[in-house]
């Protein structure tokens, strides 16, 4: 907490505190806290989508009780060479889910799907990642 508060912007406001912790956290704990600082915070109208107006105002906020995307992507393409692009597809998740999570991605026209590690089933241009089950990094 008080790490987070050296991060924080002179004259804060609740969600610029709220963005100093979460600094803190992923500085020195590599996010490990985040989830739970995240709900604590979403619990008390300052999550996400919270907007917190002017620092020096009581009036002009925007309560918000969810929490941050528990799942993004992140594509990179890159020419093997030719016409074979490479194209590699990073899903991280805040937290692991406990139900099973798909993927898709749709292939731009003149492109074709000629295989993966992972799998993937090819339907039309759109290819599919199926059953995906994440593992705890902490």
């Amino acid at each position: 907490m008080l790490q987070g508060m050296k991060l924080q912007p002179c004259q804060p406001g609740f969600l610029d505190a709220r963005d100093g912790i979460l600094a803190a956290d992923s500085l020195l704990y590599q996010g490990q806290y985040h989830t739970s600082i995240w709900s604590a915070f979403a619990r008390r109208g300052m999550g996400y989508n919270a907007v917190q107006g002017a620092s020096t105002s009581a009036t002009d906020q925007t309560a918000g009780f969810d929490t941050p995307p528990n799942v993004s992507l992140k594509k990179t393409t890159a020419l093997v060479f030719g016409n074979t692009f490479d194209v590699a597809i990073r899903v991280t998740c805040l937290q692991v889910p406990t139900t099973a999570y798909s993927v898709s991605d749709e292939l731009p026209a003149g492109l074709q799907f000629v295989g993966s590690t992972t799998g993937g089933t090819l339907v039309g241009n759109k290819v599919t990642f199926a059953n995906l089950a994440f593992t705890s990094t902490n």
